[in-house]
């Protein structure tokens, strides 16, 4: 019976219908043993050659030269002193010197090794990071330089016990595979073997014609196939064989890594390119501050500035000599911009480059951007738990730090970099015009975890309880009403001249008196009236509701004038908290004097 050449026996039938560059990742480097529910094996590893050996390779049907491993001069040789470690894939007399191996691989114990090239690494300056997934080790290689993470993907090491499922790989970044095939002028080729069993079909059935078995060369690939020690319905069938992966083509990595091209920059007569070289002093250009939104979603990797817009990556590289300028643009020396960023990052701030500002330097600076109004939030709650703690001192609750109430010492805030907090550094991200409901809400969100999920409830109800306020009186109140309560008695305390610390005996009897008076849904009015809103937001926005006419109702804002974005109601919304915890802050400053 003529065997086809394109003929695979039911158990590798897996194998023509594989497309390694099918994915983003290219699967370079595989061992995997099962016995469940059917006994396989499976081993792949990949190498670099030469145009010149490539089509004697993939024709190639001599028998002795198909195998599917690296060999190596060790481990532990008993060599000479001139020892030296060596890798490759011995294919005879095809290709002399063996194949240049794409991973390493040797055993050690019971365990096999499978790791990248340290050419390959080093050639794109990886460098390697430890990640847990389901309780399993894996390393992945970062190209830091861009930055681009996981371009090398391994689970390098594994226990090797026939008894017990296993699987180990290598994979690669595809554009990066191409890259390195162009860099080296080589293609990339595959090795495997596969042993599997499946019942026998028809076909093999006849194919094998009462044999137990049968060997076929195929150019590229030997199989054989075997039912000895198998019942009679089952086949087993291992394939030693070779293909082709990538050729040498483009260089989608290292090309233009340095190339700035010519970028036309509004307000600039020429394009530029990596340097300039314009007459007079070097120009600014100028940037709207969305250009932060890509750094601002990825703080764990990126250094933001929010008062300057500056933006840095590890050491590598910074967009400095940056201010902001105005509500929302941020102001950088061209020059500086080429010289300190790679392209990628030049060209990415250049898609948001607008016409230079026609207002003057003095107008523009008295523009509020959404650094100052996040500052002025944030340390106008810091003070306000300054006083709260000086207060408690006051009153008898002796070593009381403003961390005791709203969850951050005001000894250790440092005013050079106030944002770097994590609840702060959020509300501290630009705010476009154009922000959508969604994006509001969210920042809303934001500026509830900040203030008032920040507030300590044991600690002011302690306080309150302290001036006189029965337990029983707020045993169902949280953290927003006891500050509520806070402040009221402090209003209390000013309009009637009454001291918050010597007379709180005579301002809680009257608060008590005032708030009898009070329905379930009223409040003495105080300008904490503006965080119950926001809370209010959290709740809906908890509850995918969405529904914030309180809030629109509060800030006298009609929903359908914001068909143009939220932006202009966030810097709003931004003002009128900073002005309540001010506001806050002075009632009870003054009812303590």
């Amino acid at each position: 019976m003529k065997v086809p050449v394109d003929y695979w026996p039911e158990p590798l039938k897996n194998i023509p219908k594989e497309a390694p560059l099918a994915d983003e990742y290219v699967t370079v480097a595989e061992v995997i043993s099962s016995r469940d529910p059917d006994y396989r094996y499976r081993q792949t590893f990949t190498g670099l050659v030469k145009e010149k050996y490539l089509i004697k390779l993939l024709n190639d049907t001599e028998e002795h030269i198909f195998h599917c491993d690296i060999e190596t001069s060790g481990p532990h040789p008993c060599g000479p002193n001139d020892y030296r470690p060596s890798f490759k894939i011995v294919w005879g007399n095809i290709v002399p010197n063996g194949i240049e191996p794409l991973v390493l691989s040797w055993e050690g114990g019971s365990q096999k090794i499978l790791a990248p090239d340290s050419g390959l690494l080093m050639t794109y300056g990886l460098i390697p990071r430890l990640v847990k997934i389901n309780g399993e080790e894996f390393v992945v290689w970062d190209d830091l330089s861009y930055p681009q993470y996981d371009i090398v993907k391994c689970k390098m090491a594994e226990e090797f016990d026939w008894s017990r499922e296993s699987h180990q790989y290598i994979s690669i970044h595809k554009d990066y595979l191409l890259d390195y095939a162009t860099l080296r002028d080589c293609h990339l080729i595959q090795i495997y073997v596969e042993n599997n069993v499946s019942p026998l079909t028809d076909f093999d059935a006849r194919l094998l014609n009462e044999e137990y078995s049968m060997s076929f060369s195929f150019p590229g690939r030997r199989i054989n196939m075997t039912t000895e020690g198998q019942p009679s319905s089952t086949l087993g069938a291992v394939v030693w064989g070779i293909r082709h992966l990538i050729s040498p083509g483009n260089l989608p990595v290292t090309e233009g890594y340095r190339d700035y091209g010519e970028l036309v920059w509004p307000g600039l007569k020429n394009p530029v390119t990596e340097k300039y070289s314009g007459p007079g002093p070097m120009p600014y250009i100028y940037v709207k501050d969305s250009v932060l939104d890509f750094y601002e979603s990825n703080p764990h990797k990126y250094d933001i500035y929010p008062e300057s817009g500056s933006v840095g990556f590890r050491n590598q590289w910074s967009v400095g000599y940056s201010n902001r300028v105005g509500r929302d643009l941020i102001r950088v020396e061209i020059k500086k911009l080429y010289e300190s960023t790679p392209p990628d990052v030049v060209r990415h701030w250049h898609k948001y480059a607008v016409e230079p500002p026609k207002e003057s330097p003095e107008k523009l600076r008295k523009i509020l951007n959404v650094a100052d109004r996040s500052k002025r939030v944030y340390l106008s709650y810091i003070d306000l738990g300054k006083t709260i703690s000086i207060i408690a001192n006051n009153a008898g609750l002796n070593n009381s730090q403003s961390s005791d109430f709203i969850g951050f010492n005001h000894l250790e805030v440092n005013h050079l970099d106030w944002w770097s907090d994590k609840k702060v550094f959020p509300i501290t991200c630009h705010i476009p015009i154009e922000m959508s409901e969604d994006r509001f809400l969210d920042r809303c969100l934001s500026l509830t975890k900040l203030i008032i999920d920040s507030l300590k409830e044991k600690n002011l109800r302690k306080l309150i309880i302290h001036l006189g306020v029965e337990s029983d009186i707020i045993k169902k109140f949280r953290s927003l009403k006891l500050l509520a309560i806070l402040i009221e008695l402090a209003i209390i305390a000013n309009d009637t001249g009454l001291n918050l610390i010597k007379n709180s005996e005579e301002i809680v009897k009257r608060w008590i008196e005032i708030s009898d008076k009070l329905k379930d849904d009223e409040f003495i009015p105080s300008p904490i009236n503006v965080l119950y809103v926001l809370y209010e937001v959290r709740i809906e926005k908890a509850h995918s509701s969405n529904n914030i006419d309180n809030l629109l109702k509060s800030l006298d804002v009609d929903k359908a004038s914001l068909t143009t974005g939220w932006g202009l109601l966030m810097d709003r919304f931004y003002d009128e908290i900073a002005d309540s915890l001010e506001e806050m802050n002075h009632l009870l400053c003054e009812a303590i004097e």
